[in-house]
């Protein structure tokens, strides 16, 4: 159905999911993650949730998207500044605000305003094209969307404890979490990347 795949990056079943290894969550700066949930749905009718798809994306330190790693989901995504020339349905838009925000096309409103989901609101609003900034053109291309391996998995698992309780991003761990259960996760996921490294 067209209106699945709309969701809000403010959802509190992940809304507090790390971005990469930075200190960032889906809630505060997932627009962009949220957004492409909602276009990967448009072009190839796959639906996943934005913690699913930050998991198969890659970023910066500092939790910016490198848009080279859009084949983790069966995407390709060519940046754009400005403009387009022509919006398109499974483009990402950049809003002009502060701090910018990133919103999936949906359809034209007019000759001055665009139809677009909103990840902030998981809502389809409607936008002026005097707000837009910026543009990313995604495309579809032949790479399905693998399934993770069961070694995947536990590192995965192991990544989200890690960034569900703090470490290694500056922050002081929960109460609850003795620095035995650190010690103990800290080297599971070490044990995890090395046995990673060495299987390449």
């Amino acid at each position: 159905k067209d209106d699945q795949a709309i969701f809000a990056q403010t959802d509190p079943r992940w809304g507090r999911h790390r971005i990469g290894n930075s200190t960032l969550t889906l809630s505060g700066w997932g627009c962009t993650i949220t957004a492409t949930c909602r276009v990967l749905f448009q072009l190839t009718a796959k639906a996943i949730t934005p913690p699913e798809m930050e998991e198969r994306l890659g970023f910066t330190s500092e939790g910016k998207v490198l848009w080279g790693t859009f084949s983790g989901v069966g995407l390709k995504a060519i940046r754009g500044y400005g403009k387009p020339k022509e919006f398109k349905k499974g483009m990402l838009i950049e809003l002009n605000y502060n701090p910018r925000h990133w919103v999936a096309f949906e359809e034209m409103k007019g000759g001055n305003a665009i139809r677009v989901m909103d990840p902030l609101k998981a809502e389809i609003v409607t936008k002026l094209i005097s707000d837009v900034s910026g543009y990313t053109l995604i495309e579809a291309i032949e790479q399905p969307i693998s399934e993770p391996t069961e070694f995947q998995k536990e590192a995965i698992e192991a990544m989200g404890w890690v960034k569900e309780h703090g470490i290694s991003n500056g922050e002081r761990p929960r109460d609850f979490v003795t620095r035995e259960e650190l010690w103990i996760n800290d080297m599971r996921l070490a044990k995890k990347i090395i046995e990673w490294t060495n299987n390449k």
